[in-house]
């Protein structure tokens, strides 16, 4: 039987695409998801680090809640931290037990999310810290270093951090600069607190010697950031961070922050902020996921109000020390010392 040709109800023959009308609309199919993706992947980007801003904002109020009930001291180091030493060496069962502890002696954290039901397990809290309270745009997997990794606590991390593959990138740090106080404890235990200033940390920032951490003492509330975006691994080969209770705060460089803590962009050998050649120990590996909203980060003040600073702003030395620090000039970033007006040789921080 002859075939018949398909024909339309004006009674012509129907007519099919050619193949170089089908390769058009290919093309133009392409060149609209190329227009839409970049789009698409601003807008996503953009929601990201409003998220993260956001969530800064909101550690920042428990923060700030938690130094109305401690006479202003906020927590860290030299005051939820001092407590954890003795308590890591006569009843580390506790850190299992209760909900409210920080999980290492740099966790500052913790404290200031005390409402919200974290787990009771150090590893699950420490996970959840991680995971729910950190940014959407930190998309990095870390993992407890095995030099880091410090008895029967840091075990049950590493083995927590296996069961999941890992545990979510670090997100968000507080400068070092307002962990310590402004004068060492001596024999007569004079001084404020108990851990003062570390050479290899704030050499050549000096602080003022009437500094404690509290949230009175940090000079314009407006202008010190309490939180800032940062990413903290020790081994950028291996991803690896600290999974210890305890950290000697008189530590080797780096392995003396925790993995809350950083000295911050001023300082050339910064972890977190240190760009190539700089000096620092992962050479740079750390800095794209510090500054990972276009080259700028997050950074949340002591009076509650966030910003989005650009990397070279974020080098001023305001932000990241309290009024009244001098600022030296060994080991300190070209950009830093620009920022501070007045004698060039002892810029004092405002």
């Amino acid at each position: 039987m002859p075939q018949q040709s398909i024909r339309t109800r004006a009674g012509s023959p129907a007519r099919g695409f050619t193949l170089i009308e089908l390769l058009v609309v290919v093309a133009v199919i392409a060149i609209l998801i190329g227009l839409l993706l970049p789009a698409l992947g601003r807008a996503r980007a953009s929601a990201w680090q409003a998220k993260g801003l956001s969530t800064q904002r909101q550690i920042a109020v428990g923060l700030i809640n938690y130094t109305t009930s401690n006479n202003g001291f906020y927590p860290g180091l030299n005051t939820t931290g001092i407590r954890l030493e003795n308590l890591s060496n006569t009843k580390p069962e506790e850190f299992d037990q209760k909900s409210n502890l920080p999980t290492s002696n740099f966790d500052w954290m913790t404290p200031c999310l005390d409402d919200q039901n974290l787990p009771v397990g150090r590893a699950q809290r420490l996970y959840t810290i991680f995971k729910e309270f950190g940014d959407p745009a930190m998309r990095e997997v870390s993992r407890p270093g095995s030099s880091m990794v410090g008895g029967a606590g840091g075990q049950k991390v590493v083995d927590y951090s296996t069961e999941r593959n890992g545990y979510p990138g670090v997100s968000f740090i507080m400068p070092s600069g307002f962990m310590w106080s402004g004068e060492t404890l001596d024999g007569a235990g004079s001084s404020k607190l108990q851990w003062g200033p570390q050479t290899n940390d704030l050499t050549p920032v000096t602080l003022p010697k009437s500094f404690v951490p509290r949230i009175d003492r940090v000079g314009g509330q407006s202008k010190k950031a309490c939180i800032a975006d940062g990413f903290l691994y020790f081994n950028p080969m291996g991803n690896e961070f600290d999974a210890r209770i305890w950290t000697p705060p008189g530590g080797s460089y780096p392995g003396s922050f925790g993995n809350f803590v950083d000295s911050g962009p001023v300082r050339r050998d910064s972890i977190a902020y240190g760009e190539k050649g700089g000096g620092n120990s992962a050479d740079g590996a750390q800095f794209k996921f510090s500054y990972r909203h276009g080259s700028r980060l997050n950074m949340t003040f002591f009076d509650g109000h966030g910003e989005v600073i650009e990397a070279k702003e974020s080098r001023n030395p305001i932000y990241w020390y309290p009024s009244g620090s001098i600022l030296g000039s060994t080991n300190i970033h070209r950009d830093s010392r620009g920022f501070i007006p007045g004698d060039a040789a002892t810029p004092k921080i405002p």
